[in-house]
């Protein structure tokens, strides 16, 4: 399951969650962008390479109340906290293996090679992101070089430099440092004298 974690231990265990995402999940790439038309109707798009993912998804609280309020209270809108990505295209990827980058991948390049066994079972519309680096990429495109090796194409373009041996995080193990929306409701709800279910909740990728 996906949601948002007690802390930065992300192993994909359930009991490492504080609240988890309700269906239905959006998953939203914000890429800065400025549409004008024309006189004679053509339009004209400007945009940045900045890049950051949104989610926005009910949320069930999971763990005790008095973690849930003072999560809320301690982070607010003004500090990132962990999320486990949630893996929309692949989510039942049974692959368990250690995968690490072949080679390394500059700063602003779109692809990455990745070696393990059965790294071909990495799918296009996968997150991951790489050790030591915060940002996570969405997978675009798969080239199988062979069953234990891959080329892939990513999006946005590598925000830093990833060396060669990185290991890669894929599947439950993929965490996102994010921001409550400021139009989040912050607090805990009781119906029934029962911890509710917040029906909309935003986040925003800490980039």
């Amino acid at each position: 399951m996906y949601g948002i974690l007690k802390s930065t231990t992300n192993t994909g265990l359930l009991s490492e969650l504080l609240c988890v995402f309700v269906a239905p999940i959006m998953v939203i790439s914000n890429r800065p962008s400025s549409i004008t038309e024309t006189l004679s109707l053509k339009r004209k798009v400007s945009f940045s390479n900045a890049q950051r993912w949104e989610i926005q998804s009910a949320i069930l609280p999971i763990g005790s109340e008095r973690d849930f309020m003072i999560h809320s209270a301690e982070h607010g809108i003004f500090s990132p906290f962990p999320v486990r990505m949630p893996q929309t295209a692949n989510s039942k990827n049974t692959l368990t293996n250690t995968l690490n980058t072949f080679g390394t991948a500059i700063t602003g390049s779109d692809t990455v090679t990745i070696n393990g066994t059965n790294a071909s079972l990495l799918l296009a519309g996968e997150f991951i992101n790489f050790s030591g680096l915060q940002k996570v990429y969405l997978i675009k495109n798969v080239t199988i070089n062979n069953s234990n090796s891959i080329t892939v194409q990513i999006l946005p373009n590598l925000l830093n430099t990833v060396n060669s041996n990185t290991a890669i995080k894929y599947g439950k193990n993929v965490t996102m440092m994010a921001y409550s929306d400021p139009s989040n409701i912050i607090g805990i709800q009781y119906v029934d004298g029962k911890l509710a279910q917040i029906d909309k909740f935003g986040l925003i990728e800490a980039i």
